[in-house]
Formats: C-alpha cells, sequence, structure tokens
C-alpha cells in the first residue's frame, strides 16, 4: 500500500492551516457569529496534533516497507532511520534558524510591533521582546535538544517546539515499533496513555508549548495505531486498532479541555481517509469523496511544499504585519479584509520561499542521507 495521496492533503492542509491561523492571531481578526469553531489559537495547535498523527502513521508505513531490507529489529537499521530522518529535518530548520538570527531584529522588531497591538501579547512569550539569540540559545537548538527544557522551549519565535517533538518521536519510534509488533497495541497504547497522564499532570504547567514527547506521545501513537490498521487485511483486527486510536485522541483532555473532541475528530479523519471500509457503505461513499478532494496534484505540490511553508510563515507574518498594520489607513480597514490582504501577502512571500527551500535545501538533504546510506559506512 502506497497510496497515501490522502495523507500528503491532510499534511498540506495542516500547515496551510497554520500559516492561516497566525494571521488571523497577528491582525487581530475579530472572529465570526460561530460559536462552535475553535479559535484561531487552538485550531493552529490542533493542527500540530493532526501533523504528529501523520508522522507516527507514515513512520510505520516507511517502516514496514522497508522491513524485509532494514528491519527494526536490527540495530543498524535504525542508524539508517536516524540519519533519513535528521536529513529531512534538519537542513530547512537550520537554515531558518541562521535567518532568524541573520535578520533578528526586523524579525523581532515586528513581533513586538504586533504584540502591541493586541492585549495581553505583548507581555506574553509570543511577543517577542524576550528573545536573545546568545550562543546557548543557538547550540541548545541546533542540538534539538530544547524540547525538553521549560526555558528554552520557545526562545526563537520560531515554530519549532514541534520539531523537537518530532526528533524525540524518531529518537524513540524504532522502539515503539519493536515493541508494537512483540507486545501488541493495547499494551503500547496503554503504556503511552499513563505515562502521559501522570507526565502532563506534573509537568505541563512549567512548559509554554508542549514539546516534551510524553505529553504528546499518545497522538503519536495513534496515528501509528491508523496505519497498522490501514495495512491490516482483517477487518476484526482494524476495528480494535482504529477504537484505540480514537481513544488516545482523549487523552488531550489535561491540554484542551473539552476542546478535545477537535483531536478525536482529526484522528477519525484521518481514519476515514486511511482504512478500507467496507464498500458501497455511505462511509465508503464518503471516503471516496474525502480522497479526492485531498489526493490531487494542487494538494501534492502543497504537501511538498508544507514543511518550508510552517517554518518560514513566521518572517513574512513579522515582516509584512510590521509594514501593513503601521499605516493608519490600513488599520482602519474593515477588520476581515485588512486580514484578507495580510493573509494575501504572507502566503505569497511563503510559498515562493518554500518552493526554493525545497529544491535547493530538502530535497538535496534527501539526497545525501540516501547516498551516505548507500554508501562504504553501511556496506555489508
Amino acid at each position: 500500500m502506497r497510496e497515501t495521496g490522502y495523507i500528503n492533503g491532510l499534511r498540506a492542509l495542516a500547515a496551510f492551516c497554520v500559516l492561516t491561523c497566525h494571521c488571523m492571531i497577528w491582525s487581530r481578526w475579530p472572529g465570526t457569529a460561530l460559536p462552535l469553531l475553535p479559535r484561531p489559537g487552538l485550531a493552529a495547535k490542533l493542527a500540530v496534533d493532526l501533523f504528529m498523527i501523520i508522522s507516527g502513521f507514515l513512520m510505520v508505513l516507511n517502516a514496514q516497507e522497508r522491513e524485509r531490507k532494514e528491519p527494526l529489529s536490527c540495530l543498524q537499521s535504525w542508524y539508517k532511520f536516524y540519519l533519513r530522518r535528521f536529513f529531512r529535518i534538519a537542513p530547512a530548520y537550520y537554515l531558518s534558524l541562521f535567518v532568524a538570527v541573520l535578520l533578528q531584529h526586523q524579525f523581532l522588531a515586528g513581533y513586538v510591533e504586533l504584540a502591541a497591538r493586541i492585549p495581553g501579547m505583548e507581555d506574553s512569550v509570543y511577543g517577542g521582546a524576550n528573545i536573545q539569540y546568545s550562543a546557548p540559545n543557538i547550540l541548545i537548538h541546533v542540538s534539538f535538544l530544547f524540547g525538553f527544557l521549560p526555558n528554552w522551549a520557545y526562545s526563537t519565535q520560531l515554530p519549532d517546539w514541534s520539531l523537537a517533538l518530532e526528533m524525540q518521536f524518531y529518537a524513540i519510534f524504532p522502539l515503539l515499533f519493536v515493541s508494537l509488533t512483540r507486545y501488541g497495541a493495547v499494551v503500547v497504547a496503554g503504556v503511552a496513555a499513563t505515562l502521559s497522564a501522570i507526565v502532563t499532570e506534573i509537568m505541563a504547567g512549567s512548559f509554554p508549548e508542549p514539546s516534551f514527547i510524553l505529553f504528546k506521545l499518545p497522538i503519536f501513537v495513534s496515528g501509528m495505531l491508523l496505519c497498522l490498521a490501514a495495512r491490516d487485511a482483517s477487518l476484526r483486527r482494524r476495528g480494535p486498532c482504529i477504537a484505540l486510536a480514537l481513544t488516545l485522541a482523549l487523552t488531550q483532555f489535561q491540554n484542551y479541555g473539552y476542546q478535545t473532541i477537535w483531536v478525536f475528530l482529526l484522528t477519525a479523519l484521518v481514519a476515514l481517509s486511511s482504512v478500507q471500509l467496507v464498500q458501497h457503505s455511505w462511509l465508503s461513499v464518503t471516503q471516496s469523496l474525502l480522497r479526492k478532494i485531498l489526493d490531487n496534484r494542487p494538494m501534492a505540490v502543497a504537501a511538498e511544499l508544507s514543511y518550508s511553508v510552517y517554518l518560514f510563515h513566521g518572517f513574512f507574518i513579522a515582516f509584512f504585519g510590521a509594514a501593513l498594520f503601521r499605516y493608519p489607513a490600513f488599520v482602519e480597514l474593515n477588520p476581515h479584509f485588512a486580514t484578507a490582504i495580510f493573509f494575501a501577502a504572507v502566503a505569497a512571500g511563503t510559498v515562493t520561499v518554500a518552493v526554493v527551500v525545497h529544491r535547493v535545501v530538502e530535497r538535496p538533504g534527501i539526497v545525501l542521507a540516501r547516498r551516505i546510506i548507500d554508501g562504504p559506512l553501511f556496506a555489508g
């Protein structure tokens, strides 16, 4: 099974949802009269949760497809896995960190100026005023260890707290995958949920963002279970995996309260997109329509750019936001119209840069990892 266009479509939606929600937040968008929809700040975090579900799904998919040549029961396969993931994540991230340091005055000043317009934002961790690109700050981020440390979890003004989570997940993924094989989904899901509940209760209040893996481990594991369900021919085994994945979504109640229903619905959306359903049922018809929406050329292109869009959109929010909202004539526009203009400018700049970064940085990083793995280091 390599028909994963629908998963790529979800990845594209998640990235552009984050961009859109951040534009709404920083433009001081007034919202709508629809009370059931999550506010932009929550919606952005839910989009990151969707990234985590997708990450768990795709890591299992890749591991199963490489199982004959690179079984994760072999330690050398772990090294190959780590190399691929490092060179997929690190090059573009290091570039974004370099740009943040190089353009720190304009970057941080833009957020300080925008934050001054939003009640409660100026003195928050997101306001940019307290960011300092000191040597320890840069080094801890280059190492990807910052996610373990509350004081460094959000200290670059980049959306990199989720990258810390990703790297922590990659670090333990081979062990998780082997544990799923040996002990089963119920045991792994139970351990993940229990550890997450304990650690969240004790530590969550000290982190500005949930950058420590145990806060979000059940979300990653839910994606892993959905991939197992999608690839299993037995309906008897698919059902329990889906049920466990949906149950794991509810572990986020400590973070979201009653809004956890959205994590549950996102998990259900991935399940509906990926797991083969009974033919000719209303669910299968819904799945077919959903896949057509998600699996097409525009979505495929957006998915390719999604990582760079996620990394670099914040620069354009700072640069264009400071430029636009500095003028009274723009501020006096209808707030919905002003947000739309702001979004269009940010999206255009971000996508342009994302195309370049994807071609010049991301792709070469993937190729380099492949060459290392195929080279003499792993020969024999």
